[in-house]
């Protein structure tokens, strides 16, 4: 049989996944602990560096080298 069973470490880990996503989302909605200002247009985006970096090379590599 190809059917996978969950662990309880299984469930644990995509609990502890959503608790991570919820919090990030609720960070991103209040604006909290932003470090950095994305302009564009005339218009500015409050955004976290370790949520771009770990989405996009190419914001990971410009942060990087904007870093002392």
């Amino acid at each position: 049989s190809n059917v996978h069973s969950l662990c309880s470490t299984d469930l644990q880990q995509a609990s502890g996944d959503d608790q991570l996503v919820k919090g990030l989302q609720e960070l991103f909605r209040k604006g909290e602990f932003t470090d950095v200002a994305l302009r564009c247009s005339e218009q500015t985006f409050l955004a976290h560096t370790v949520v771009l970096a770990s989405q996009s090379n190419v914001f990971k590599d410009g942060l990087s080298r904007s870093q002392p």
